[in-house]
C-alpha cells in the first residue's frame, strides 16, 4: 500500500486517495474540528524498511490536536491533545519509533509511536528575541537521533539520545 495513496487536506477534512482509480477517495478523515495545517506518511508499510509497521498517516490541525490514522482500518488510532495553540507541522522518524509535532507557539512535542505517549516538550525561550516562534517545519536525520525543527528565524535540532 505504501507509495500508491495520496492525502490531501481541505479545511478539517483530510481525504485518502488512490490515483488513477476514479474520483471517489478511499476515506475522508473529519474528525478534527478546525483547520488541517499539515500531514505526514510514516515510513512505514509494504515495500519499506519499516515493513513490519503498519502504514499510517499524521494530521496536525488548528484544533491543537495531532491524529494518527490507521490506512488499512481509515480510523484514528490516537490523538494527542498536548499543543496550546495551533499546530503547524507534523514529522515522523524515519524508524517509525517517534513523532514530532510543531505548534505556532514554538513549542515541540515529541511522542512515542509504540507507547502513544508524550516523551518529550520542548519550548523556545521566553526572552528570546526572534521574530517568530511559530514552528514551520520539521524533520528527522536518517538515524532518528536527531529532529531539527524550524522557525522563521531559527533551527532547533533536537538529539534523542538525551531522552
Amino acid at each position: 500500500m505504501a507509495g500508491t495513496l495520496l492525502a490531501s487536506c481541505a479545511d478539517e477534512i483530510v481525504k485518502i486517495w488512490i490515483p488513477l482509480h476514479g474520483e471517489e477517495s478511499v476515506y475522508d478523515f473529519k474528525d478534527h474540528t478546525e483547520e488541517v495545517l499539515s500531514i505526514a506518511w510514516s515510513p512505514s508499510g509494504p515495500g519499506t524498511p519499516n515493513e513490519n509497521y503498519p502504514l499510517r498517516l499524521a494530521t496536525a490541525s488548528k484544533d491543537k490536536s495531532v491524529k494518527i490514522w490507521d490506512m488499512e482500518t481509515g480510523k484514528c488510532v490516537v490523538t494527542f491533545n498536548y499543543h496550546t495553540e495551533a499546530v503547524n507541522a507534523v514529522a515522523f522518524s524515519p524508524n517509525c519509533e517517534y513523532l514530532s509535532s510543531g505548534g505556532e507557539n514554538g513549542t515541540v512535542k515529541i511522542y512515542s509511536i509504540r507507547n502513544q505517549k508524550l516523551i518529550k516538550s520542548l519550548s523556545l525561550p521566553e526572552d528570546t528575541n526572534f521574530l517568530s516562534k511559530r514552528i514551520v517545519g520539521l524533520d528527522w536525520d536518517l538515524e532518528s537521533r536527531t529532529v531539527a525543527a524550524a522557525c522563521f528565524s531559527c533551527i532547533i535540532l533536537i538529539d534523542m539520545r538525551y531522552f
